[in-house]
């Protein structure tokens, strides 16, 4: 046996047996998004040592799979001592182990350097007939002079700007024709839709940049959101 052979052998079972390898940990995206909490410094600062960590949901958003391995993109939800929402963007590449992008804090109140636009925590649209009225607007967007209500949904790498009057419209005529449906079909969805950002999240908070359509949006092609505290 080869000498280099020898000694990548030897650096591999020292690794196992150190502990400093782990060929499982990164396999599993939910042990990756629970490690990079649990040493994420802000969180640290924030929390300390002994913070709550509840896992809430989430898992693999797209799975390609191929002859050099699987690579996709995912997501963990989990609340922190019972009352703060995050969730976390995880990637993975082909022939690598799962890497966690970023957190955000989904139940937080964010405003943005760029827009006049303040919202508060997360809403998701896809919500049955019989809870309309749990589908209210969440955020406010000044834009060209106009006060427009707005939905927001965050999550893990994206943010999504509702029109709140339109896309209640919607829902509610979707209600009579089809009120099993959740999701609102493709062309309605698009109407209401004032932008969709991808995120680069760091705890309190986000980076955003709008994807392709809707890059006319505005002059600005990348916003800062930041957690504003209510006064």
């Amino acid at each position: 046996m080869k000498k280099g052979v020898i000694v990548a052998l030897l650096s591999l079972l020292f690794g196992l047996l150190s502990g400093c390898f782990n060929p499982n940990e990164f396999a599993d995206p939910d042990n990756v998004a629970n490690h990079y909490l649990t040493t994420h410094p802000k969180f640290l600062e924030k929390y300390g040592e002994d913070y709550t960590l509840e896992y809430t949901g989430g898992g693999s958003l797209q799975e390609i799979g191929g002859r050099n391995g699987l690579s996709g993109t995912g997501s963990y939800e989990c609340t922190i001592n019972g009352t703060d929402q995050f969730s976390v963007a995880l990637m993975k590449e082909k022939n690598h182990p799962w890497t966690a992008r970023g957190v955000v804090c989904t139940s937080a109140k964010y405003a943005c350097n760029e827009l006049n636009l303040i919202f508060e925590g997360s809403t998701m649209g896809d919500v049955p007939s019989y809870e309309l009225d749990s589908l209210q607007p969440n955020g406010v967007l000044y834009l060209n002079g106009e006060k427009i209500d707005v939905i927001v949904t965050l999550v893990s790498s994206r943010v999504l700007v509702y029109d709140a009057s339109l896309y209640r419209q919607y829902k509610e005529e979707l209600a009579l024709t089809e009120p099993n449906r959740l999701d609102l079909p493709k062309e309605k969805e698009e109407a209401c839709t004032l932008l969709i950002c991808r995120i680069i999240g760091d705890f309190d908070m986000f980076t955003a940049t709008p994807e392709p359509e809707y890059e006319d949006f505005s002059s600005v092609k990348e916003y800062h959101f930041y957690v504003i505290e209510d006064s």
